[in-house]
């Protein structure tokens, strides 16, 4: 999460600051305790460039709403794409399911089915409080990652 506030001195010689904003970098966790870091160390543990944290930040600055715009690059219908990874682990539960003879191995096997599913949920139900308090408090940003391919999503 990123807070933005105004900058509250300017120590200047020689010229002007262009610097207006004052930024704080923190993490926070399932227990909602957020602990402050140094910029180095935010952006290093996600993977990200001060100009892409610089430029969310101003979008979400700048929106009416206080949230991101929609990204316009593909301006056409979202299709919903499966990847191969999630393709293949749906195909394992099943082909287990087919071939397995004993019924406690099939319970087993679907008991892991729905702990899988029940993890891929929470994360999306996460994901979406999250949202909600990006949408509430303006000091809030929150950013999502897709770790598999380290591409950044706005929200």
């Amino acid at each position: 999460m990123v807070e933005e506030f105004p900058k509250e001195s300017t120590k200047v010689v020689n010229g002007l600051s262009r610097r207006q904003w004052t930024r704080k970098y923190f993490f926070t966790n399932q227990s909602e305790t957020r602990t402050e870091l140094c910029q180095t160390m935010f952006l290093s543990t996600l993977s990200l460039s001060l100009k892409k944290v610089r430029v969310i930040v101003e979008k979400k600055r700048n929106s009416e709403v206080g949230i991101l715009s929609e990204d316009q690059r593909r301006r056409h219908q979202k299709q919903k794409r499966i990847s191969e990874a999630t393709k293949m682990e749906v195909d394992k539960f099943k082909l287990q399911l087919e071939v397995e003879p004993n019924l406690e191995k099939k319970q087993e096997i679907k008991a892991e089915r729905y702990e899988n599913e029940k993890l891929y949920e929470s994360s999306y139900a996460e994901k979406k409080r999250d949202t909600e308090k990006a949408k509430v408090n303006d000091k809030v940003i929150t950013l999502s990652f897709d770790l598999q391919k380290c591409l950044s999503t706005p929200y």
